[in-house]
C-alpha cells in the first residue's frame, strides 16, 4: 500500500510547526548539540508504504498474536493492561522513568503530582499514566524506525478483546530534525511548572551521554545518588529566575520523589537516574542506526554518517561523570542480564559509573535487530571502519582519545559476540 499524499501532507505540516518553535536555535542551549545539518528527509522509495498495517515491530506481533487468540492480555484493577503489556513485550518494571513535563499525546492527564511512566527495552517504550484512557507505545521496526501505537485502558474489567491501533498522527513532533529527520523518539529538558506545563523556549538539551549532567532532565523526576554533581530534574518553575535559569542546582532545593509520588499508585518507586541515562543514549543512537538505514536505501553518500555514527557508538565525546552515580540495583541487574558475553564474561551492558556510564564504551545497540537489519553493505563499511579504529589504523583524530585498554576489550568482546562479522575480525 502506497502512503497517501493527505499523510503526507499533515507530517510535512506538523514537521514545520515544530522546527518554526527551534528555528532560532541552531545549537542546544548547552551549545554542544547541533542537528542542523541532519535536514528532513523523504523516505527512500522502498519505505514508502510506512502507513501500511504490516510491520516487523514487537507491538505489531504482539497485536497478532491476540487477534488470533495465542494469548490473552491480563487486566488488573490498578494498573489495567499496563502490567501484561509490559510481561509480554520482555520489559522489566524496573525499567520505570517518571516526566512531569505535559509533552505527549494525553498532555491534559500528566502532572507532577501524576507524571507518565516510561518503561523500556531495547526495542519498544511504554508511556502509561494512572487513570488516562490509553497506554502509549514506540515499537522499533528495524527498517521504518519507531511506529506509534495506543491501546484503549477500560475503566473496568473489559469486555470486548484489547486491540492495539497505529497513530501515524505522532509522527507529527516524531519527525523532526531532532529526531535525525527520521521516525524517532528523543528525549528533551525543559524548565516546567507545578501544573506541568513546559516553556518550550527553555529546551536546554536534547538529552543523550554529550550533554552535560547539569542541564539533563528538566521536567523529568529523578531517583538515585550522584553525588555532588547536579541536575535540573526534580525542580518546578517556581525555583526559576526571572531570565529564565535555575536559581540553584542544589539537590536539597529539589522535590522530594517519595512524597511527590505518595498518593499515586506505580509499579516502582523510583525514576532511577542510570535509567534515564540510559534511556538518554538509548534514543539518539536508534535514530542513528534509522537515519543510516534510509540513507543507505537513498543510495547517498555515508562516509560522514558513518563518523558521526561511530564517534557516537564508541561515545568519543561522551561527558565524564565528576563522581559516582548509584541507581536502583533491581535494574543495573536486569540490564546487565541482556545481551551475550565473551569468553572471559564480559559484556557490552556492564557498567562503569564512576566517571562514565558503561565500563567499554562500545553501545550494546550493535547487537540491536535495527543494526542487523542494515543493508549488508553499509553494515559492512560501518565494521570495516569500526575494526580500523579498534586496531589503530584509523587516522581520524576524533578516536584517537580512545584508551589502548577499552580498544582491545572492545575488539574482543564484538569478536566473541557480534553476530555477521567479517572474517578479518577473527584473531
Amino acid at each position: 500500500m502506497i502512503i497517501s499524499p493527505r499523510f503526507w501532507k499533515s507530517i510535512v505540516i506538523g514537521c514545520f510547526c515544530l522546527l518554526a518553535v527551534i528555528s532560532g536555535e541552531t545549537a542546544d542551549k548547552s551549545g554542544l548539540l547541533d542537528y542542523s545539518e541532519y535536514g528532513l528527509m523523504p523516505l527512500p522509495e522502498k519505505l514508502t508504504d510506512y502507513s501500511r498495517k504490516e510491520s516487523n515491530d514487537a507491538v505489531f506481533k504482539l497485536g497478532r498474536r491476540l487477534e488470533r487468540g495465542e494469548i490473552r492480555l491480563k487486566y488488573d484493577e490498578s494498573y489495567g493492561y499496563l502490567l501484561s503489556v509490559l510481561e509480554q513485550l520482555a520489559i522489566q518494571v524496573s525499567s520505570q522513568i517518571l516526566v512531569f513535563s505535559k509533552s505527549s499525546l494525553q498532555r491534559k492527564h500528566i502532572s507532577p503530582k501524576s507524571p507518565r511512566a516510561i518503561y523500556f527495552n531495547d526495542k519498544v517504550f511504554v508511556g502509561w499514566i494512572p487513570g488516562a484512557p490509553k497506554i502509549e507505545l514506540a515499537s522499533i521496526d528495524p527498517q521504518r524506525g519507531v511506529v506509534l501505537y495506543t491501546l484503549k485502558q477500560p475503566k473496568s474489567s473489559p469486555l470486548v478483546k484489547p486491540q492495539f491501533s497505529r497513530n501515524n498522527k505522532c509522527l507529527e513532533c516524531h519527525v523532526t530534525s531532532r529526531t535525525l529527520g527520521v521516525p524517532g523518539l528523543v528525549m528533551r529538558s525543559f524548565a516546567t511548572d507545578d501544573k506541568g506545563q513546559i516553556d518550550l523556549l527553555s529546551g536546554w538539551a536534547t538529552i543523550n551521554h554529550n550533554t552535560p549532567l547539569a542541564v539533563r532532565w528538566g521536567g523529568w523526576y529523578v531517583s538515585g545518588d550522584i553525588g555532588k554533581q547536579t541536575h535540573h530534574g526534580n525542580i518546578m518553575a517556581e525555583t526559576l529566575t526571572d531570565d529564565g535559569e535555575f536559581a540553584s542546582g542544589e539537590n536539597e532545593d529539589r522535590v522530594d520523589l517519595k512524597a511527590a509520588l505518595a498518593s499515586q499508585n506505580y509499579p516502582a518507586k523510583t525514576s532511577n537516574v542510570v535509567a534515564l541515562m540510559v534511556y538518554g543514549h538509548q534514543l539518539h543512537m536508534q535514530n542513528l542506526i534509522t537515519r543510516l538505514h534510509y540513507e543507505s536505501l537513498l543510495d547517498r553518500p555515508i562516509k560522514d554518517l558513518v563518523t558521526g555514527f561511530l564517534k557516537y557508538l564508541l561515545f568519543i565525546d561522551e561527558i565524564p561523570l565528576d563522581d559516582n552515580i548509584k541507581g536502583d540495583p533491581e535494574f543495573i541487574t536486569d540490564f546487565q542480564l541482556r545481551d551475550p558475553r565473551d569468553d572471559r564474561g564480559r559484556s557490552l551492558r556492564e557498567f562503569d559509573l564512576t566517571s562514565r556510564i558503561f565500563k567499554y564504551p562500545c553501545s550494546y545497540m550493535i547487537y540491536s535487530d535495527a543494526f542487523q537489519s542494515l543493508p549488508r553493505k553499509t553494515k559492512r563499511s560501518v565494521y570495516k571502519r569500526l575494526w580500523l579504529i579498534l586496531v589503530n589504523e584509523d587516522t581520524d583524530p576524533a578516536f584517537q582519545a580512545l584508551a589502548e585498554d577499552s580498544k582491545k576489550a572492545i575488539l574482543e568482546i564484538l569478536a566473541d559476540t557480534a553476530p555477521d562479522l567479517p572474517k578479518y575480525w577473527a584473531p
